[in-house]
């Protein structure tokens, strides 16, 4: 008798979630599902999208419980330890919370985009409004192309100097910057932004854990998967040359 991915699937999650119950902090889950709510633009939209989705608020709460059971899981597995965890906030503690305004130009990716000479005309436009006074938030959801954050006001959230997805070009001016503070206009492949730094602090150990922990889970399997596909590739050319 064959067990279905599904029924599989089903089973782990059990045994991951009684092996680490326990462990798992009710607090950080709660945190995730405000945050999530906040970002998708309050309770009632928040469970108005999982419907669509086919989940419940309760659904989702429960895929973070299992995803906290595989960090611990993982963590376990590679020796990572409240220690080492500890280091990784030492050198990522110092927090930015960020927004931009990107005005984005036309590339074989992006054809709706402006020519670059009209881009930075328009991100030199916006830079000189705020500088006089303008209201950063109200002018990148009349104007920033990032449609992901862009009904925020731009906002990027937190993060900081070494733990950070932005190109190079976009964090050299971010993380140079103090609170209430704006860059000059920036370009990257993306396009023009301009980004502000709208607070910063040093975080707890205890705000980062879950944070860290997670990032330390997705390194170790990241990591793990490069080896073995360098371990598949050395295998396949040693048989070619057999």
């Amino acid at each position: 008798l064959q067990l279905s991915k599904t029924a599989t699937s089903m089973m782990i999650q059990k045994v991951l979630l009684d092996k680490y119950k326990g462990k798992i902090d009710e607090k950080t889950i709660e945190e995730q599902l405000q945050k999530a709510q906040t970002q998708y633009g309050g309770k009632e939209k928040f469970e108005q999208l999982l419907k669509q989705q086919g989940f419940t608020l309760d659904k989702y709460k429960d895929g973070l419980k299992v995803k906290a059971a595989q960090t611990l899981l993982i963590n376990d597995y590679t020796g990572t330890n409240e220690d080492k965890l500890k280091e990784n906030y030492e050198k990522n503690k110092h927090q930015y919370h960020l927004a931009h305004i990107l005005i984005s130009v036309k590339s074989d990716s992006n054809p709706n985009g402006l020519s670059d000479e009209d881009a930075k005309k328009k991100a030199q436009e916006l830079h000189k409004k705020i500088k006089d006074g303008e209201d950063f938030a109200t002018l990148a959801k009349e104007n920033s192309n990032d449609t992901a954050n862009a009904s925020n006001g731009g906002d990027l959230g937190w993060s900081s100097k070494e733990d950070n997805s932005f190109v190079k070009e976009f964090k050299e001016a971010a993380y140079e910057l103090t609170k209430d503070n704006v860059s000059d206009v920036v370009k990257t492949s993306f396009g023009y932004h301009i980004i502000k730094v709208l607070d910063e602090k040093d975080a707890t150990f205890d705000e980062m854990k879950a944070t860290l922990a997670e990032k330390a889970a997705e390194e170790a399997v990241k990591k793990d998967s490069t080896e073995l596909n360098r371990s598949e590739e050395r295998r396949v050319g040693k048989e070619c040359r057999s």
